[in-house]
């Protein structure tokens, strides 16, 4: 199974000794999925081989403990990092020096949750490359929901407006695409203005 760090100051320090990147299952001990996914992560040999080789591991329970509180050191990583969740589960990573890398909700099967951390260990596929792709020019679909995404787990919501206006601008305005689970997807995940178009 994944080996799961139990100090999150360990866990940076062992990152920066092996220079590895830090991942984190954020998730709710009461939560249906988060329990599916706990249950792969333990089971499964291809995702533990694969997070134990390339991450070093940590969870943080939304529960908290009895006072329904994070860790402070939980917590003053989340706040540094300026990042924000409405939902759960969450997989989260970070470089050693605890910066903010990469993130995805999570669909619970080992092919998935592989491929979320193959792109953690890409610079170009990470959730924080949007940013340049989006000052670089890159106005596709993909790029801007993606850089939505990232937008709305830093709360950056002036700039989510902006951008999540240009996705309009790029998504097709065929009759059945916007009456799509695509279209309902985005409004439903990154759009936070009834002045979007998508509504």
């Amino acid at each position: 199974q994944i080996k799961f760090e139990t100090s999150l100051t360990e866990v940076f320090n062992t990152a920066k000794e092996q220079n590895k990147i830090v991942f984190i299952e954020y998730y709710n001990s009461e939560c249906s999925i988060c329990k599916k996914l706990s249950n792969l992560m333990e089971t499964d040999t291809v995702v533990s081989n694969f997070y134990n080789k390339y991450f070093i591991n940590y969870k943080i329970d939304t529960k908290g403990d009895a006072d329904g509180k994070l860790k402070p050191d939980e917590n003053a990583l989340l706040q540094a990092s300026k990042l924000s969740f409405d939902h759960v589960p969450v997989l989260l990573f970070f470089d050693f020096e605890g910066n903010f890398l990469h993130h995805s909700g999570v669909n619970v099967s080992s092919d998935y949750v592989v491929n979320i951390g193959k792109k953690a260990l890409q610079p170009d596929y990470r959730s924080i490359s949007n940013t340049k792709k989006y000052q670089e020019g890159d106005r596709s679909v993909r790029t801007l929901y993606a850089y939505c995404d990232y937008l709305v787990v830093t709360q950056k919501d002036s700039l989510l407006k902006m951008v999540s206006d240009d996705l309009y601008e790029s998504f097709s305005k065929d009759i059945d695409r916007l009456n799509s689970i695509s279209s309902y997807t985005i409004l439903k995940n990154v759009i936070n203005s009834t002045d979007n178009s998508f509504f």
